[in-house]
This record gives C-alpha cells, structure tokens and sequence, in this order.
C-alpha cells in the first residue's frame, strides 16, 4: 500500500513538472515577426483588441525597444479604451524615438481620456423638454430646460435653468456646475442650485464629488445637501466608473441618506461608438429614489426605475436626442415619461 501511494506521488510530481516545463517552452517561443504582425492586424481589424494587445506584449517582449510594435500596442490600447496605458506606452516610445508625430497621437489619448473621465466635453447649448404621467391621480409633470457649457481656463463651467410643474404647483431652478482636473487621473466637480420661492424643489442644493482613476477604472466619492422648507437632507454618493471595452462604460452610484439609513443603487451601460452616437441604459432599486426633485423622495418607500436613451449628432455642430423613464414608487405612484433634447455645439 504505501509502495503504491510513493508510486502515485512519483507520478504526480513528474506530471506536475512536465505541465511547468510545457508552460515554459511556449512562453519563449519566438514569434515570427511577419506573421506575428499580420496576426496582430487581424484582431484589429475585427475589434478583438484584447488579443492584438497580448501578442504586441509578447512581441515587444521578443523585440524590446521597437518602435513599429510600440506604436501599433499605444494605437491598440486607445481603441480599447485603456488610455492611461495607452499614454505610458507613446511615453515610451518618445523615449526611444522623438516625432512629432507620436507627441501628437498621445495628444489624441490624453484629449480623449478627459473628455470621458473630467465631463470636459466641447462648448455646447442644450434645451430640452420633459413630460411624465403619474398614476393615482396626480398631475403630470413638466419640466423646460436650458443650459450652457463653457470651458474657461481649463476649467468646465455648466450653467443652466429650469421650470418645472408637479403636484400642481411650478418651481424655477438655477444651477451652476464646475468641472476641474485635479492631477494624474483625478478630476471633481462641484454643484450648486437656487430654487427662489421654491414650493416643492428644494431651496438650496449644494455637492461635490471626487474621482480618482486606476487603471480602467474611476473610483468616486460624493456628498449633496438639499435644503427644503420643512427638513434638510444629506446624500453620500460613492460609486466607481468602469471604461470596458468596445464602447462600453458601467458606472455604478449608490446614493446613501445616513439619517434615515436609506439607500438606492444606480446602475448604468452606455455605449459610444463613435462621436456621432451614444446610448444608454440604467436601473436603479433601493428604498428611496436617487432622484431627489422633492422631499417625498427621501420617504423610505421601495423604489426602482428603468430608464434608456440615446443621442446623435447628425452634424459636427447639432445633434438630438430623447430618453425614456419609468419609476415604480411602492404605493405611492408609478411614473413614466420622455424628455426630448437638441444641442448646439462648438469648439
């Protein structure tokens, strides 16, 4: 019996010393340059950037200080929506080989990066129109909305109003937010709203909120204060944004009310396949809304909502586009309705 056991150890270990050496062997098999490069333009050719960038490493690897592969693995990287490798990689390659050229092809990441990661996009005036039905008995709601993007001095500055008809009464909103890099990936914005007179919005809302990025990944943390009339209210707002491939980005919110120990998940996938066109999709669920348009939203009712919408630009200077919502309000009410948006762009 303990023959046989040894026997088995025997063939184990030998077993398991094959399978390293089998590993080995093809981690330093040499890739032929020619066809390593041509199997590299398949996959980009048909999107699968994944696989494009794990052969360009394992060529580079083979072939250190190339400027043709460091070239196609920075171009490779960007399409796949990993910029800050991206940007690491073109460093690199001015190290080895200054162009003006390749200072300009990280120029292109660096530009894109902040307009996903800072919301600095181009200069743009937006107007849209809301409608939502209610069920219970109550009147619709109607909202009118304006704003206007700038960038100043580096900075995004969105100002914008609002008249807005629920419950039957009608409340105006002004706000103004500002949206600032704060370093390597690190980027937040500040918020505020005046709703002078206000029946049912609140008086006052002021927040901020911080992202830091690793990786693929932007990790945030935010905190709003909204003054009512009756009662004042506090939200802590930590959520994390994922850049994934092929267009797509998930970020998910969770909007926390500490003082009624409430909390509502956020979760939304939009896709961008060029800058044409956008869409997304969110779902959110928790025990109060995270949309907070009144003070009945913070009551610590079971809520979820769906909600879908996309744009295009069918011009460099215009694009329209509409969203559609529902909200399910654990007797209370369900809601449901569309906004209608157009936007005039410019540099």
């Amino acid at each position: 019996m303990k023959l046989r056991f040894k026997f088995i150890v025997v063939c184990f270990t030998a077993f398991a010393f094959l399978l390293i050496a089998l590993q080995d062997a093809k981690a330093d098999e040499q890739i032929n340059y020619d066809l390593g490069l041509k199997e590299v333009l398949e996959y980009r050719n048909t999107g699968e950037y994944q696989k494009a960038e794990d052969l360009l490493r394992k060529m580079s690897n083979q072939y250190p200080d190339n400027t043709e592969l460091l070239g196609l693995l920075g171009q490779t990287l960007f399409w796949n929506k990993k910029y800050d490798e991206s940007i690491d990689t073109y460093k690199e390659l001015i190290n080895i080989d200054p162009s003006e050229e390749t200072e300009k092809e990280m120029s292109k990441v660096i530009k894109a990066r902040d307009e996903i990661s800072f919301g600095l996009k181009k200069n743009h005036l937006q107007a849209s129109t809301s409608y939502f039905d209610y069920t219970k008995g109550l009147d619709s709601e109607r909202v009118y909305s304006i704003s206007l993007s700038e960038k100043i001095a580096g900075k995004t500055f969105v100002a914008g109003y609002s008249n807005v008809d629920r419950f039957g009464k009608n409340d105006n909103q002004i706000m103004l937010d500002t949206y600032s890099g704060l370093g390597n990936r690190r980027w937040g914005y500040i918020s505020l709203t005046v709703s002078p007179d206000a029946e049912f919005l609140a008086d006052v809302t002021a927040g901020f909120a911080l992202y830091q990025g690793y990786k693929n990944l932007d990790f945030s943390l935010g905190y709003t204060f909204l003054n009512f009339s009756s009662s004042s209210v506090h939200l802590l707002k930590p959520g994390v944004i994922a850049y994934l491939s092929h267009g797509l980005t998930l970020n998910e919110t969770l909007f926390i009310n500490p003082d009624k120990g409430t909390a509502a998940l956020i979760s939304r996938l939009e896709y961008r396949s060029s800058n044409r066109f956008n869409a997304y999709y969110s779902f959110s669920t928790g025990k109060s809304s995270e949309e907070i348009g009144a003070f009945q939203d913070t009551l610590e009712v079971s809520t979820y909502s769906h909600g879908a919408g996309a744009e295009y630009r069918f011009r460099d200077f215009f694009s329209a586009g509409a969203a559609y919502r529902f909200t399910h309000r654990e007797m209370l009410y369900d809601k449901q309705g569309i906004t209608l948006f157009v936007t005039y762009w410019w540099e």
